[in-house]
């Protein structure tokens, strides 16, 4: 029996002692060397902040050996004192520039999102499917009540497929025991919608509303098995090698569970085999697809449009492999399922479930314009101070071309009444209402927070920005607080990430300038974090928030 190994022999070898801190070492952030380093006492954690003790040429060094040989002479001192006098002398405030040239500054709150989905990262997960025999499939009844729920509720998030072709595709599945396509890729595809639709629904459902479609087990349990199903038979159809439109349909309605589940670095590799499938198909071009019935193109069109928006909309952000100039296509039409082939029956606008995707799709195009721009421009605070402003505005003139039933000011930021959410005939207006509007405000704050840095050091002169974000992460939170929807409508992963980053916003501004506000501001964190516990269970994203958010309750509780 081997004995148990020293300390000091699970210490590192390496020819050179770190300097960076342990914590910025691991996110791959710039660190300033110092101990506690900036970047660990902006997102208060300065105490744990420490170097890695290695081995260097048979020597051991640690955080307190660096810092002692690293000490400076009092000659030093002085030279380094006038130095950072001479530094604040200096009037105009710099914008940090990037190697680059993309102009983007480092924000704290952005730090937290992108540390959020590290967290929710499951390293294993066994499938429970590896073979067609352990697939528990759902009823005829069960899966045309699931299936009559989703168009309600999910068709218009990933608007991938036209729902009355589909259901009358499962009729006949159910009716005749087979799906009904000779090529055995494109079987296996409709499958894997099949599940994606299914798996995806129970996202949205409540236990009571789960029972009473059919199933007897928790509703994460056979979510998360169905979502399983759908991968099974994606990859099953060797969907790499087979470039088809059912593979991007399937990926584009898995991308609504993907990060409920933690799949988050799932997600980023399918969707971008997505987008290369459905650009080798050209699915961007009308021009190249002619001959194309009205049903087969809106399907394209909506496809296209939900790949491109996640693509230009992600979380945390990334730079695009999409740009305008690679696709010329339309919009989707405001059009019900049923009038592709006939137009509108009265010619009259009428409120459809696919208005929310046009406004979606058209946001996308507003912010990845702002943010092609800041990538352009030369990163000084003359360039970019200009363009924020201007996407601002230009957003906030957005909400006045939106269809009366989307528009935000039609709900109130601070009370929503009992009688504007029970509409009976339509429950998913006054949702995506909401949710749109949270929408709008999570991105103001997005491209008001690319000049944080400049607000933490000097609120009066970037207090426009300052106040814009302040504002709208407040109008987030109380809108959540407001809406008496069933808790499941909130599960899917946006919902928890802009209420989490809301709350980081108000957690910096606590930090950094308190003031007589910072009750409130404090009262307002902790409402998201019961929000969120409400929901931890359905929601990896949601149950990581909770942590972070606890943790920053605490530091700023010890600070007062």
């Amino acid at each position: 029996m081997t004995s148990p190994q020293s300390p000091l022999t699970l210490v590192r070898a390496t020819q050179r002692a770190p300097r960076s801190c342990i914590t910025c070492a691991k996110r791959r952030v710039k660190c300033d060397k110092n101990i506690p380093c900036q970047e660990c006492i902006s997102r208060g954690i300065e105490a744990s902040c420490k170097r890695e003790t290695v081995k260097v040429k048979g020597k051991i060094l640690s955080s307190r050996s660096l810092s002692q040989e690293t000490q400076l002479s009092y000659q030093q001192l002085l030279e380094e004192n006038q130095r950072l006098k001479a530094q604040l002398a200096k009037p105009a405030i710099s914008l940090p520039r990037n190697d680059k040239g993309y102009g983007v500054v480092r924000n704290i709150t952005e730090s937290f999102e992108r540390d959020l989905f590290e967290t929710v990262k499951h390293p294993s997960r066994t499938s429970t499917v590896l073979s067609e025999t352990d697939i528990v499939w759902p009823s005829a009844s069960c899966a045309a009540s699931i299936i009559s729920f989703a168009r309600i509720w999910t068709s218009w998030i990933h608007c991938a497929i036209h729902h009355p072709t589909f259901e009358a595709e499962c009729d006949a599945f159910w009716r005749l025991g087979r799906h009904l396509h000779g090529n055995e890729v494109e079987n296996y595809l409709w499958l894997s919608i099949y599940f994606g639709i299914l798996s995806s629904a129970l996202l949205f459902m409540e236990e009571a509303e789960a029972v009473e479609s059919g199933i007897a087990e928790e509703v994460r349990l056979k979510l998360l098995h169905w979502y399983d199903a759908s991968l099974f038979y994606l990859h099953r159809s060797d969907f790499l090698r087979n470039h088809h439109l059912r593979s991007v349909q399937a990926i584009a309605i898995l991308g609504i569970v993907f990060n409920n589940v933690g799949d988050s670095d799932l997600h980023y590799s399918l969707w971008g085999a997505a987008i290369r499938i459905a650009q080798g198909l050209k699915m961007g071009l009308d021009r190249e697809n002619a001959d194309e019935d009205p049903i087969q193109q809106q399907i394209r069109r909506r496809l296209w449009w939900t790949i491109v928006l996640c693509e230009w909309l992600p979380v945390p952000y990334r730079t695009p492999c999409i740009l305008e100039a690679d696709f010329d296509i339309e919009l989707p039409a405001s059009l019900h399922d049923d009038e592709y082939l006939t137009g509108r029956r009265d010619g009259t606008p009428q409120p459809t479930l696919i208005d929310y995707h046009i406004a979606m799709s058209q946001i996308s195009i507003h912010y990845h314009r702002f943010r092609f721009a800041v990538r352009q421009s030369k990163g000084s605070l003359e360039d970019i101070f200009p363009l924020v402003i201007a996407a601002d505005e230009s957003l906030a003139s957005f909400i006045e071309q939106l269809p009366e039933h989307l528009r935000p000011e039609q709900v109130q930021t601070t009370q929503v009444s009992s009688q504007s959410l029970e509409t009976p005939l339509d429950p998913w207006k006054v949702w995506q209402r909401g949710n749109l509007c949270v929408v709008l405000l999570y991105y103001r704050i997005v491209i008001n927070r690319v000049l944080q840095d400049q607000w933490i050091h000097d609120p009066v002169t970037f207090a426009r920005t300052r106040s814009i974000c302040l504002s709208s992460a407040r109008g987030i939170i109380e809108m959540t607080k407001a809406y008496t929807h069933p808790v499941a409508r909130h599960r899917p992963w946006p919902i928890s990430f802009h209420l989490f980053s809301a709350a980081i916003v108000l957690v910096v501004e606590v930090r950094f300038h308190p003031g007589d506000k910072r009750d409130d501001y404090m009262s307002d964190i902790r409402s998201c974090v019961d929000f969120l516990n409400e929901i931890k269970d359905q929601s990896t994203v949601a149950s990581r928030a909770v942590e972070i958010l606890g943790m920053q309750i605490r530091d700023l509780e010890t600070r007062t």
